[in-house]
């Protein structure tokens, strides 16, 4: 049986990315984040080649719980996604670390019979989204100290540093230095855009995401322009080939009409695999012989591509979507999304084989 869409995943990749992120942040510990089955890579295969991360994050307490089951044995913390009445027994029982991001999350483990043993206290630094205000953080963190929990480290979330231009990182950097400065304890800012381009951020922990899979989030640069390797390639088959005339439609709602003389590859992947529908014209998917732009509405189940240019090829081949010769972050910005929206995306139709 022919695979329509196959999505191949690379641990090795995967370890490399991982030590790209320890050199650029040398001597911090690295949290390596997991969260949404590992940005869709799979959170099982990508524990076995995380093994070198200090720690792990994930966003709510059930993905926490499948990390112990899968053997993660580090330290795991729970970014967001903890209830302060009927989710700390089970913190507790797994032994995972809640993000403290609000007082009433603060205020249910300081009230708790048996709060978790170690806790991490966020900041909001500007982001405007989750974290305890800057002038509650050290009354947060005695509080928690005076009950007997560890904090285990204070951290914030970076909201502009994948643009290198932004002043938004540095005004962030000062905000998250003065909430905790003299708390002696370990600090955690830089996602993976801090730290491909904002070694301010560094400081003890870092967190690296998207860059664990290949991709830099920073503005104008791609995985390859930071020795980043894509751990994740999808490729389809080729259903038909199709010759049309100048005038022609291609798809629903005749979105793109044939200028000239068409050769058009119809190829097995759609929305119902999880490639964008919304995906314009001229989007690239790559052959063995070149790039090649996508023509006409993407369907549930096909695409089709223009491959009047590429001259003679073989039809048999599996025309790549992105991954290893396309990178992601090209795809994504032609469909106006970023490279995580196209990996948490993808469908069970699609057939996943790991290396």
């Amino acid at each position: 049986m022919t695979d329509r869409v196959r999505i191949e995943l690379d641990g090795a990749a995967i370890e490399h990315n991982l030590g790209v992120a320890r050199r650029r942040a040398p001597g911090a510990m690295v949290v390596a984040v997991v969260k949404s089955d590992a940005y869709g890579h799979g959170a099982a295969f990508c524990l076995r080649h995380l093994a070198a991360a200090d720690a792990f994050a994930v966003a709510s307490v059930s993905e926490g719980v499948a990390l112990r089951k899968h053997g993660a044995r580090a330290p795991v913390w729970v970014l967001s996604d903890a209830d302060p009445v009927t989710d700390l027994p089970v913190l507790t029982a797994h032994d995972l670390v809640p993000v403290i991001h609000e007082t009433g999350l603060l205020r249910g483990v300081l009230d708790a019979a048996e709060p978790p043993p170690a806790v991490v206290v966020k900041v909001d630094s500007g982001m405007g989204r989750l974290g305890l205000e800057s002038s509650d953080v050290a009354a947060a963190v005695d509080a928690l100290r005076r009950r007997g929990v560890d904090v285990a480290a204070v951290m914030s979330h970076l909201a502009n540093a994948d643009d290198a231009a932004d002043d938004c990182t540095r005004t962030q950097v000062e905000r998250f230095r003065a909430a905790t400065d003299g708390l002696d304890l370990p600090r955690s800012l830089a996602n993976s855009a801090g730290i491909l381009a904002w070694p301010d951020t560094h400081f003890d922990i870092v967190r690296p995401g998207i860059m664990l899979y290949g991709v830099c989030p920073v503005i104008g640069r791609t995985g390859a322009d930071d020795d980043l390797v894509p751990a994740m390639t999808v490729s389809t088959r080729i259903l038909s080939l199709r010759e049309f005339a100048p005038g022609q439609a291609v798809g629903y709602g005749g979105t793109f009409v044939c200028r000239r003389p068409t050769r058009a590859a119809l190829l097995a992947c759609g929305y119902g695999d999880g490639y964008p529908r919304h995906a314009p014209n001229g989007t690239p998917v790559a052959f063995a012989e070149g790039t090649a732009p996508l023509i006409g509405r993407v369907s549930m189940d096909s695409l089709a591509v223009d491959v009047t240019d590429l001259g003679r090829f073989d039809p048999t081949q599996r025309p790549v979507l992105w991954g290893r010769g396309l990178a992601v972050e090209t795809v994504a910005e032609r469909c106006g999304t970023i490279a995580y929206e196209l990996f948490c995306r993808m469908t069970a139709r699609a057939l996943r084989r790991a290396s």
